[in-house]
Formats: structure tokens, C-alpha cells, sequence
């Protein structure tokens, strides 16, 4: 492929790129309300606050794109990536949610244990976090890209 041919393709792909992320938002900003069963509801705890979060980052992305700061946005288009790869992975894995929820204890753990080492009385709402045991299971994303990409190291 020529130069001219080669950037014609990337400029086409960006666009369906774009109109891909326009419709996933989209779809959910109009998605109604939903039931969960209640034998998913520990599993759809830890991956919908993920979800959203992605769904945020994509947001941000095409806000940022839209104002011309495209190079920028390319940080919130990755987050949303790493944030719908954990979601993902999370449903479609057993016991998925305990690593996400490991990962998320042990961010509370170290940041509650920071403000007490600063001098912060720590609300009694909040020592609960301290006691969340280090050895729990950790959400490993490089090993989650390896595993969805086959190891070609292309996400």
C-alpha cells in the first residue's frame, strides 16, 4: 500500500472508530433499567461501577476529539479500553469479580492507610478498609491483554 492509500485507510478507520464509540455512548445514555439475578448481583457489583467508568472515559474522549485536542484524548480512549477489558473479563470469567474487588480493596486499604500515616482521624465508616487483608487475588490487566490478544501484545 502506497503512503496516500495507507493514510486514506487510517483516516477511514478512524472515522468508524469514532462512530463506533458515538453509538456505544449512545446506546448507553438511552439503555433503560435492567433486573439482575440474583446470583450475579457480586459479579455485576464489581463490573458495572467499571463499566461506567469506561462509558465516562469514552465521554471525555469524544469531548476532547470534538474540541480538536484529539492527542488528548487518546488517554481517556485508553482508560476506556483498560476499564471495558476488566468489565469484560469480569463477566465472561469465573470468580472474575474477586480480583476486581481485590484490587479495589487493596486502593482503599493503601489509601486510607496514607491518611492515617498523615495525621487523618479516620472516620469509623472508613476503618473498615483497613482491615482488608494484602493477600487477596489482584486484577492483572497486562495478563488480561496477553489472554484476549493472544499474546501478540497488540492491546
Amino acid at each position: 500500500m502506497d503512503t496516500t492509500a495507507e493514510t486514506e485507510e487510517l483516516e477511514r478507520l478512524a472515522r468508524l472508530h469514532l462512530s463506533a464509540a458515538r453509538a456505544a455512548l449512545e446506546h448507553w445514555r438511552a439503555a433503560g433499567g435492567f433486573e439482575v439475578e440474583s446470583s450475579a448481583i457480586r459479579k455485576f457489583n464489581a463490573a458495572y461501577p467499571v463499566v461506567a467508568h469506561a462509558m465516562a472515559q469514552v465521554t471525555a474522549a469524544l469531548s476532547l476529539h470534538d474540541q480538536g485536542l484529539v492527542y488528548a484524548a487518546r488517554v481517556n480512549a485508553r482508560v476506556a479500553l483498560e476499564h471495558a477489558l476488566a468489565a469484560q473479563w469480569v463477566v465472561h470469567t469465573a470468580g472474575g469479580e474477586d480480583e476486581i474487588i481485590g484490587s479495589m480493596n487493596r486502593i482503599h486499604r493503601n489509601i486510607v492507610q496514607d491518611l492515617q500515616r498523615g495525621g487523618t482521624i479516620i472516620p469509623p465508616q472508613l476503618r473498615g478498609d483497613l482491615q482488608h487483608p494484602p493477600g487477596e487475588p489482584q486484577f492483572d490487566l497486562p495478563a488480561v491483554a496477553r489472554e484476549v490478544d493472544g499474546g501478540t501484545q497488540s492491546i
